[in-house]
């Protein structure tokens, strides 16, 4: 029992608190001192916990290297990959570090969701419905699938592939999500719970990891499938922004968008294109995107106003876009809040309403940072 209350420790580190690298980062100064307010272990720097944390930490490193944009190969079933980077980070002061996850099922029911398993690399920890993967069945070492720990992500959430495992084990977490006690021949039974079993809190740990990630790309799909009928033929990103700088020539991102979602709202255009007023704006009123589709392809952009009306809650805002064509249907309102550290934020709640031009929207963010509302309202007229 002792070893399994280490090994939580560890746990707890391994999922809630920030490496070395965001740990020593100035720019992250202030979320690391709120950390160190409400952590036991990385407010005491002599504790033996915390060097086994940074060894850990480097040997997590290694093996997550490369996933801080999304994956390029095609993502299928059986493989192993990491989250990637970015996907949540800081949240109430704990530092949600990007799990190992096994890929279900593709099933593209929204648009390039997958359905995942989340992992966890130390075998002292799987308890019942936990099902116990050897060396010599992954490419990265004994770990445990957590088959009640499946949820929906975006594709490009995901890093780069690390190896798949067979079409037995996954035939396996399937059974197990149904049946917690289906387990095949071949797989290592975990050990019951005990009293106070130290297992039972790491469960509780990772139901929550689970959600932060899987919360902003459930978010993002539910928009996708609540939008209008607007469609795009671009598949992917980057052809996307080819497309709309084609449109409009010097049309920018701050950063590489990691969907086509984030090319539409987060596109910056240039100068010259904005109206002089435009150029100037500060604090509740900026500019949006009124991207024109015709047959799934982008044939106009053109700045229009916006204006935050009012700010309430952890972060609801409501709001006008002005300036939108007569008789505006069809239409497909996007938005991201765009911090000015991190990465862009989409709404867990929204409303739309194209014939007033007026939006409410919900962000799950409480941070004290500087941020921007980004968006863009994509239409296609109507042809009768």
């Amino acid at each position: 029992m002792n070893s399994r209350n280490h090994s939580l420790t560890l746990a707890k580190q391994a999922r809630t608190c920030p490496p070395p690298a965001v740990r020593d980062d100035p720019k992250q100064r202030q979320e690391y001192e709120r950390h160190l307010s409400i952590c036991p272990y990385c407010s005491d720097p002599n504790t033996a916990e915390r060097g086994a944390w940074e060894t850990l930490a480097r040997h997590l490193g290694d093996l997550s290297k490369g996933t801080g944009e999304p994956s390029a190969d095609k993502i299928a079933a059986g493989q192993l990959r990491f989250i990637r980077h970015g996907m949540v980070g800081w949240r109430d002061a704990l530092f949600y570090n990007p799990p190992m996850v096994l890929v279900i099922e593709t099933t593209q029911a929204i648009s390039d969701d997958v359905l995942v398993s989340q992992t966890y690399f130390d075998i002292s920890l799987a308890g019942p419905g936990d099902l116990i993967l050897t060396e010599q069945q992954t490419p990265v070492g004994d770990l445990f699938v957590e088959p009640w720990n499946t949820y929906t992500l975006k594709g490009a959430d995901l890093g780069e592939g690390l190896g798949c495992v067979d079409t037995e084990i996954i035939d396996a977490v399937k059974s197990l999500e149904m049946d917690p006690a289906a387990y095949p021949d071949w797989a290592m039974l975990p050990r019951p719970f005990a009293d106070h079993d130290p297992r039972i809190y790491f469960s509780e740990l990772e139901v929550e990891v689970g959600y932060a990630f899987s919360s902003r790309s459930v978010s993002e799909l539910l928009t996708e499938l609540e939008a209008s009928p607007v469609r795009l033929v671009y598949d992917s990103a980057r052809g996307l922004q080819e497309a709309m700088r084609k449109t409009v020539p010097g049309t920018r991102w701050k950063r590489p968008p990691l969907s086509r979602e984030e090319v539409l709202a987060l596109a910056e255009l240039p100068m010259e294109r904005l109206p002089l007023a435009a150029a100037r704006w500060k604090g509740q009123r900026t500019s949006a995107n009124l991207i024109r589709m015709e047959g799934g392809r982008v044939t106009a952009i053109d700045p229009v106003t916006l204006e935050i009306h009012g700010q309430s809650g952890a972060l609801n805002l409501s709001g006008r876009i002005s300036d939108l064509p007569g008789n505006l249907t069809n239409s497909r309102f996007i938005c991201f809040l765009d911090p000015e550290a991190g990465e862009p934020l989409a709404p867990v709640r929204q409303e739309w309403d194209e014939a007033t031009g007026d939006f409410l929207i919900e962000f799950d963010h409480s941070e004290d940072v500087r941020w921007r509302l980004k968006a863009a309202v994509v239409f296609q007229p109507d042809t009768d």
